[in-house]
């Protein structure tokens, strides 16, 4: 019998009948069992296999991403699972005159049968779509009945489609990088790509009800989904202006469900803005034997009432902004069925709106001269928005792990590291309705890629109507959301296409007809049909208009003056500012490194912290990932080799993380000084920069610029509070002292490095042959006037500075522009020494002022030789004291003391929380660092646990001599 709680709940339902419409039983208060080989377990839906087996204890060995276990593991994977529970339809009879019954699926992983004893109800292909199932009349009289989802193996059922492929032509990739340890044929089956294994997480081929499930029944019609959109003609200002309210006309369509299969329906719709009546429409639904049903309606939010049709006032409705740009309102838009013959049945299904435009301009940049290329810059409300932003990767590595509020503090830090632009992959998921609603409050502008990513894809007929659900599922489910401003089919399909990345060449004509039918007579017909007015592009990177205008697949997909590009290149100089593409936007390119020691001391054990331990293995993902940081450490520092394998170790991540942080910080600084410069041959104009990658999936080598979250059971989230000008902090409290968790993800030296490269008034140093060249950035809408700019060159030696300069500028709004260059014979004249060459003896810094000397943008700091050459003395950097600061909540102040310049000082602590800054260059004797915590501690406790690591701690003292004589030896050449 079903349990005392869902039964008050189906008591409930049959009371309310004559007032509500459809009957909605949600089925995750039931007892679910997971049946496997020599495996029964009591599990909880929504959920998957893998969670459940661990928490079950079958999984033995710790947590799924502990040490080898992605590995060991696997033997879930190969196997067919089925969850079960009892269902009571008996109480569904009695709930009045409904005629129509149906489980409702949110999300299956992946391929099932689903029955109902002995009966098979459904079935389902593809993670990404929502099933309905009809429950038949005569099982609603049974009473007790047994529902059960039958999973197969993802893997075995991947291969299959793979062998019947090969029988006509294959479709690579077939397997993934025997570095990724991963699973072959993923791009056989539709589910998360990233499961099978890639170059920055492990293989977790996911199974399981991995999404709500509810049972619903109702009479008449029942609305599943509402899509909206809103244009207006009006002409909008270049500029934000909180006073301009235009008139919209508001474009709605109802997704409806109905219940008789033979005969119309006849009822009406009413749809609400915040609870004012904006259109009723009185519609005949046709019989549920065609499908499910669309209604669209049209409104008006206009400043004046028409006399003939409901209207929303226009002055009631704000505009809609990225962050950084102004305020992002949100209104609740409600549509509401109501049944001519059934007058109680009602259905109603609200959303959360936002009213703004966007436009992805790809004019020609010069008319008359078109061999120039095109723009390829997003406007949104018409004011051209620098995008500066990061990808992200699916949270967690099984999906029913993913928890809201580590969500949104993901991007709540992305904010906090001043971006207004999330690109959510696709070889992941389609994120969960809070990561969007996140989105839409922060002001953080999402590019939805679809799921297709780094593969050749099927196109067969049952593989291109399953895809057809999918997108029609997530473009209906997620159109609403304001802060969605962008939808592309794939990711770099183009461009492997193109580019013969898998042997593709010998079929290049049949490959490229699939990609056409796929991407663009599927995936683009779909979106568009359902949300015509956002924008599209086919791929990325793409020559965007120009790859159409090419059949889809550019000659040159990778082109600087059109579209936008991926950039790799682990080869050369990381930092040096030549090596980046003069592009038109920018929208993957990283440098990886190794999380924080204490997150790898928490999935491995003692005898792994050794640079070439099988760990440092196992967890790079990335063919020749450790050589090539082996180079670009090697490039710049003294590779650790001081024979303590423990402290090496340490040093090491600590380095690979600095590289990839300055690195990443020549990178972009370079690509926002190019926004407005057209370079020769029609390049540059580069408007937008999105780094790869945000987030982690597991503690490995990857690109991210924030740590993965541990997961563990055995803490609550509790005394939440909002602080703009880091992020949300929460306190952990913790049910058990046995583990401890990184909440919300350390963030790397790269994050704390974003927050300043990617501030919205940037000041950028760089040399340009015998010059030093120095820049000002200004995304904003305002000018900044009288700006003080202090270029001061200093000594490593010593906290004077050798020489000055300042400069007085005004800063245009929307701006990136030379103010400042400065001859490098001053290096030569004051930084002289009879060992030391004058750039390993100074380095620059800048800071810019406004006359009440404060700062309008980061300090910054260019170094002109390279670390390992540089005149460092060893400094000792202490924490002297540690101060809560009363006027703000969880913050405190840090106060630092040094007896040398320090360079690249890097705080650490077990407390979680966030510094103001890190990674610096000290060159004052004291210095003032913020923190702010997210969990309980105190001033004590603070103290205790903060450790300081700088550039000289990695230096071997006992092999000081060798230094010397390189350096003279580069001095006598």
């Amino acid at each position: 019998m079903l349990g005392s709680t869902v039964a008050k709940i189906l008591l409930l339902w049959i009371l309310v009948a004559g007032v509500l419409g459809e009957r909605i039983v949600p089925l995750d208060t039931l007892k679910w069992t997971l049946h496997g080989p020599n495996v029964s377990t009591v599990v909880s839906v929504p959920g998957g296999v893998y969670t459940d087996l661990l928490k079950a204890g079958v999984l033995g060995s710790g947590d799924l991403l502990y040490r080898d276990n992605d590995v060991s593991y696997r033997w879930v994977a190969l196997h067919n699972w089925t969850y079960s529970t009892f269902l009571n339809l008996s109480a569904i009879s009695e709930a009045g005159p409904s005629s129509h019954t149906v489980l409702e699926f949110d999300g299956i992983d992946t391929v099932s049968e689903v029955f109902l004893n002995s009966s098979v109800i459904g079935v389902t292909d593809n993670m990404f779509v929502k099933y309905f199932f009809d429950v038949p009349g005569n099982m609603i009289s049974m009473g007790r009945v047994l529902l059960s989802v039958r999973i197969v193996s993802p893997v075995s059922w991947s291969a299959a489609q793979s062998a019947r492929q090969d029988a006509l032509y294959p479709v690579p990739p077939s397997c993934v990088p025997p570095a990724y340890n991963g699973e072959c044929h993923a791009n056989y089956i539709r589910k998360m790509q990233a499961s099978f294994g890639w170059d920055w997480g492990p293989a977790f081929p996911s199974m399981g009800v991995w999404k709500q499930v509810r049972l619903v029944r109702w009479s008449t019609a029942y609305i599943t989904e509402v899509l909206t959109s809103f244009s207006s003609t009006a002409a909008f200002p270049t500029s934000p202006d909180e006073a301009f309210r235009p008139a919209w006309v508001a474009s709605v369509k109802v997704f409806l469900n109905v219940a008789p299969r033979e005969i119309p329906v006849r009822g009406n719709l009413q749809i609400f803005l915040n609870s004012r009546a904006c259109e009723r429409m009185n519609v005949t639904l046709p019989p549920a034997s065609e499908g499910l049903t669309e209604v669209s309606l049209d409104f008006t939010v206009a400043e004046v009432c028409d006399g003939e049709h409901v209207t929303c006032k226009a002055g009631e409705v704000a505009l809609w902004w990225p962050a950084g740009y102004g305020k992002q309102p949100l209104y609740t838009l409600t549509v509401r069925w109501q049944s001519d013959e059934h007058p109680h049945e009602t259905s109603i299904k609200s959303v959360d709106v936002g009213f703004r435009t966007v436009r992805l301009d790809q004019s020609y940049v010069n008319e008359s001269n078109k061999s120039l290329g095109r723009y390829y810059r997003l406007l949104v409300n018409n004011v051209q928005v620098f995008l500066r932003g990061s990808n992200w990767v699916p949270a967690e590595v099984v999906p029913e792990r993913v928890v809201d509020d580590y969500i949104r503090r993901l991007l709540e830090d992305a904010v906090a590291g001043n971006q207004n632009i999330i690109r959510v992959w696709g070889g992941g998921v389609y994120e969960a309705d809070h990561f969007y609603k996140t989105a839409d409050k922060l002001g953080l502008m999402v590019w939805q890629d679809m799921m297709f990513a780094c593969s050749m894809y099927p196109v067969s007929a049952g593989f291109l109507n399953s895809v057809k659900s999918e997108v029609h599922t997530q473009v209906s489910r997620l159109a609403h959301h304001p802060s969605i401003v962008l939808w592309a089919s794939n990711n770099e399909n183009e461009a492997a296409l193109r580019g013969n990345w898998y042997d593709t060449s010998g079929l290049f004509k049949q490959y490229k007809q699939d990609y056409v039918k796929l991407y663009v007579e599927t995936v683009r017909a779909v979106t568009k049909e359902l949300d015509p007015g956002r924008e599209f592009v086919v791929s990325s990177p793409s020559n965007g208009v120009q790859s159409e205008e090419e059949g889809y697949v550019a000659l040159h997909p990778y082109s600087n003056i059109y579209g936008d590009v991926h950039f790799y290149n682990y080869m050369k100089n990381a930092w040096d500012w030549r090596i980046y593409p003069p592009s038109r936007m920018v929208s993957e390119y990283g440098y990886q490194s190794w999380p924080s020691f204490r997150t790898m001391t928490t999935v491995t054990n003692a005898s792994d912290w050794m640079i070439s331990s099988g760990q440092m293995d196992h967890r790079q993902h990335h063919p020749f990932g450790n050589i090539e940081l082996k180079l670009q450490i090697r490039q710049h520092f003294e590779f650790p080799s001081s024979g303590d394998t423990h402290a090496d170790y340490k040093h090491y991540i600590y380095l690979t993380q600095l590289h990839q942080a300055v690195a990443m910080k020549v990178q972009t600084e370079t690509y926002r000084r190019r926004r407005f410069s057209l370079l020769k041959e029609g390049e540059g104009l580069t408007n937008g920069a999105l780094y790869w990658q945000l987030n982690d999936i597991w503690a490995g080598a990857s690109w991210s610029s924030i740590g993965q979250w541990l997961f563990h059971e055995d803490f609550v989230l509790s005394e939440c509070t909002h602080h703009l000008t880091l992020e949300t902090l929460c306190t952990i409290n913790y049910m058990s002292s046995s583990h401890a968790a990184e909440y919300g993800g350390r963030w790397k030296l790269l994050h704390y490095y974003a927050k300043d490269f990617f501030s919205p008034a940037l000041v950028s140093l760089f040399l340009d042959r015998s010059m030093l060249r120095v820049w000002m950035v200004n995304d904003q809408v305002a000018p900044l006037q009288n700006v003080t700019l202090t270029v001061e060159l200093r000594s490593y030696t010593g906290f004077s500075p050798v020489h000055q300069e300042c400069h007085m500028t005004d800063v245009a709004a929307q701006s990136a522009t030379e103010v400042l260059s400065l001859s490098l014979d001053v290096v030569d004249d004051l930084c002289r020494h009879w060992l030391y060459a004058p750039s390993d003896n100074c380095f620059f810094t800048v800071r810019a002022e406004d006359n009440q000397r404060r700062l309008v943008a980061p300090s910054n700091f260019l170094l002109l030789g390279e670390p390992n050459n540089a005149r460092l003395e060893h400094s000792n950097v202490l924490v002297t004291s540690v101060q809560k600061v009363l006027s703000k909540k969880n913050t405190y102040s840090i106060l630092l003391t040094t007896d040398q310049v320090a360079v690249f000082v890097f705080l650490e602590t077990d407390v979680d929380g966030v510094f103001s800054e890190n990674g610096f260059i000290m060159f004052q004797q004291n210095k003032t660092v913020l923190f702010e915590a997210r969990q309980r501690t105190n001033s004590d406790e603070l103290l205790g646990s903060i450790e300081v690591t700088t550039l000289t701690h990695t230096l071997d003292l006992s092999t000081a001599w060798r230094r010397y004589w390189r350096r003279w030896l580069l001095r006598s050449r």
